[in-house]
């Protein structure tokens, strides 16, 4: 009742009791496989995996997305191989009926984790793509900033039942339900996750956390049983008394605070102006998370204490604001969030305080081990070897070397005019940066020295990349295995591209996944003062200046940047 409370933004929530139970529903039977590998959703396996399974449902599949642009990018992945879409969005429900009178074809909607009833022949497959965790830009900063919020991940639990029940509404129903996000098993072994799932959706939950341990061979097993031979799949839940929650990464909080009114209450009165109660009201809230141990969520409503303060505009206000931020900070965990907590500490001081790039590095690497789990060596290892293979799997390795470094890393389609291997974006407090990538390999022998059209083809990327955003900053970098280029190539090269050797680039993978392993194995069970003091140690081992990723991949003056160059960025341990 306290997370409706809180979603509804009212008062608060009564539950109403019956004299009596209330009867059982019937679910028939249902199977949850989730996917067994690192790999995204929409990656060209797992995509695979499931529209094969859309065949073997008979031709028709109902996909539920977590935003509308998720489902419209799934939306135009299926047109464009040829697949029928039926596209539900708001108020036009009657999409539905034309869906089910086709013999194939995808429905594909946003944030329907309920309200759809697909039961009967209707739909035989649902396809569940991403965690539905952040459906809002809110919840997206939620779970970024603040890992312990314990009620996020009762939405998951709450959203996760919900959507098993979308194609099993009778006892003769019978469907298959896939989790395309390899984030499902880590999430849903979360004990706070497990602890929203009713008693009734358990089974289901246990049998496909159990399937996810076999891998693919596992999955493609049960899948191939459950339309096969329904005698042998699993069979239809029946209630069972709630057993122990399988170990999963707890990221802290308890999971019982009923906070929910001191923060509507906060939010309603900031909203109105009335900025002593919306104070006194986060405070409240801030004081309950801290006894519930989310360090995190009691600093993010110390944040909105500090903000009531500051928009009522005394001066006493102004001292009565920073001072809330100090004692939240104050020896606080040095996760992301207190980070950016201490900076505008810093401004409401006078001082002007850059960020640093280990933002960067934290963000993407907490988000990694979420996705990834205990299967983060796995992916690791996977990219290296990636990185040091074929041309096409050295630009993927590219993509994951990216995010390594903290950055976004994405291949463009091919159809695209001057296309580059891969791109990477990030942003700086000053200003965005892009990086666009020609890779060269050598298939056998000693390879020679860089020539003039190697570097032609590059800086043709570069012009287009240029054009389309202005505003940034765009060089060019040509991974290549020689060791030297021809003076006309160096020339051409000079202030816009930077050349790496190959070899340079597997030593900048090595060291930042050592460091990555070495974090995640500190963060422990993953809570806010875990990750901070985990981060204090991996950042003195990090590059020291600002701006070091922009610096390194500045245009290198004609040089190749090789072995050492990248050993230098880096302390020395």
């Amino acid at each position: 009742m306290d997370d409706l409370q809180r979603r509804v933004g009212g008062g608060q929530v009564t539950r109403l009791t019956t004299t009596g139970p209330l009867p059982l529903g019937a679910t028939g039977e249902r199977l949850l496989v989730l996917n067994p590998s690192s790999e995204q959703p929409f990656e060209q396996n797992v995509l695979g995996w499931a529209l094969s399974q859309a065949q073997a449902a008979g031709g028709r599949a109902a996909w539920l997305c977590a935003s509308h642009a998720e489902a419209d990018s799934l939306q135009e992945i299926l047109v464009a191989g040829g697949q029928q879409v039926y596209r539900l969005r708001p108020g036009d429900d009657a999409m539905v009926d034309t869906w089910s009178r086709v013999a194939n074809g995808h429905l594909v909607t946003a944030g329907r984790y309920d309200g759809l009833d697909l039961a009967g022949d209707v739909c035989k497959l649902v396809i569940i793509t991403t965690v539905p965790q952040a459906s809002s830009e809110f919840e997206r900063f939620i779970v970024a900033y603040l890992g312990d919020a314990s009620f996020m991940r009762h939405r998951v639990g709450q959203r996760v039942t919900q959507a098993l029940g979308r194609a099993n509404r009778d006892t003769t129903d019978r469907s298959l339900y896939l989790g395309l996000d390899p984030t499902f098993a880590q999430m849903l072994a979360d004990p706070a996750v497990r602890k929203s799932i009713p008693a009734g959706t358990e089974p289901t939950i246990r049998t496909a956390l159990e399937i996810y341990d076999e891998g693919w061979d596992g999955t493609l097993r049960a899948c191939h049983t459950f339309w096969r031979n329904p005698q042998q799949s699993p069979a239809a839940e029946q209630p069972v008394p709630r057993r122990k929650a399988r170990p999963g990464r707890n990221t802290g909080g308890s999971s019982d605070v009923s906070s929910a009114d001191a923060e509507v209450s906060a939010v309603t009165e900031l909203w109105i102006g009335d900025h002593r109660t919306a104070a006194s009201k986060a405070h409240e809230a801030a004081a309950q998370h801290a006894a519930a141990g989310e360090t995190e969520h009691a600093a993010f409503w110390r944040y909105v204490e500090a903000h009531a303060h500051f928009a009522r505009g005394r001066p006493q206000d102004l001292a009565v604001a920073r001072a809330a931020l100090e004692e939240a900070t104050a020896n606080g965990p040095r996760t992301t969030w207190f980070r950016r907590l201490a900076r505008t500490v810093a401004d409401l001081e006078g001082y002007d305080r850059t960020a640093d790039d280990t933002d960067r590095f934290f963000l993407a690497w907490d988000e990694w081990r979420r996705e990834a789990g205990s299967r983060l060596d796995r992916a690791l290892s996977a990219g290296r070897t990636l990185l040091a293979g074929s041309h096409d799997q050295q630009c993927e390795g590219l993509r994951v070397l990216a995010r390594l470094a903290g950055a976004s890393g994405e291949r463009p389609p091919k159809i695209e005019q001057s296309a580059t291997d891969c791109r990477w974006t990030w942003s700086t407090p000053k200003r965005a940066e892009r990086r666009v990538w020609e890779v060269k390999t050598v298939p056998k022998g000693e390879p020679k020295p860089l020539i003039r059209g190697d570097v032609n083809q590059l800086l043709g990327q570069i012009e287009v990349e240029t054009r389309r955003s202005a505003k940034t900053r765009v060089y060019g970098c040509l991974l290549t295995p020689a060791t030297t280029a021809n003076d006309d190539a160096a020339e051409a090269a000079h202030d816009k591209i930077v050349l790496i050797n190959h070899g340079a680039a597997i030593r900048l993978y090595d060291l930042l996944a050592a460091r990555l392993r070495q974090y995640d194995a500190l963060c422990g069970d993953g809570n806010a003062e875990a990750r901070g003091d985990a981060r204090t140690k991996i950042e003195a081992l990090l590059p020291h200046k600002d701006g070091w990723l922009g610096k390194l991949l500045a245009p290198s003056r004609g040089r190749l940047v090789t072995v050492d160059d990248i050993v230098a960025v880096f302390p020395s341990s």
